[in-house]
This record gives C-alpha cells, sequence and structure tokens, in this order.
C-alpha cells in the first residue's frame, strides 16, 4: 500500500503529489540573505552569504546539512579510539576545567 501525503487547502484536506509538474512561476524567485550570527570559531559577526561561505573555507567548517546524496564525504579518520578514550577518562572521575568568563560569544 503507497503512502499518501496531504495539504490543507482552501478550507480541505487535498491529496499532495510531489511527482505532478510545478506551476512555472509567475516572476524571479527572490531569496533574503541571512541573519546575522557570530561565527562560532573566533566570533566574528556574520552578516552575509557570501562571508559565510568565505569564513567557512577560510575556518575548515563544513555546513552540515547541505550536502547533496552524489558528493562524496572526505574520508576521516575513526573517531572510536577518542570516544572510548574520553568515555574511560570520564569513569575514572576526570571533569574538564571549567571555561573562562568572555570566552563563549554573548549576543
Amino acid at each position: 500500500m503507497a503512502r499518501r501525503q496531504y495539504v490543507w487547502h482552501n478550507g480541505e484536506w487535498v491529496e499532495y503529489d510531489r511527482y505532478a509538474p510545478r506551476p512555472k512561476p509567475a516572476g524571479p524567485m527572490i531569496i533574503r540573505d541571512i541573519e546575522p550570527y557570530a561565527c562560532v570559531v573566533d566570533g566574528e559577526r556574520i552578516t552575509t552569504r557570501r562571508r559565510h561561505r568565505e569564513k567557512l573555507r577560510e575556518t575548515g567548517c563544513v555546513e552540515w546539512g547541505d550536502q547533496r546524496p552524489w558528493q562524496k564525504s572526505k574520508d576521516l579518520p575513526p573517531v572510536a579510539p577518542d570516544l572510548k578514550r574520553a568515555v574511560e577518562q570520564v569513569r575514572a572521575g576526570y571533569k574538564p576545567p571549567p571555561l573562562p568568563t568572555g570566552v563563549l560569544p554573548e549576543e
């Protein structure tokens, strides 16, 4: 049995066919710029998409959720040994030192 999807349209539930052809847009689609945010690496205020992409390249970061299924991820080293060591340290009573005041950027 196929799973069906419905949307609320003009006061009633209508079956949604995601494979149906889409109507032609009446005009150009405009995407607004991003909301300003503080970079998690160095706290710099990022206000544009262009600066966002530049900052990702500069810091070697990857925007999670922006990958396409056909893109292959880079080969990364296994994390299991690090996780195992961290768990053993915590079980042995290790507690990380508190962060100094002012390290995290404030909004």
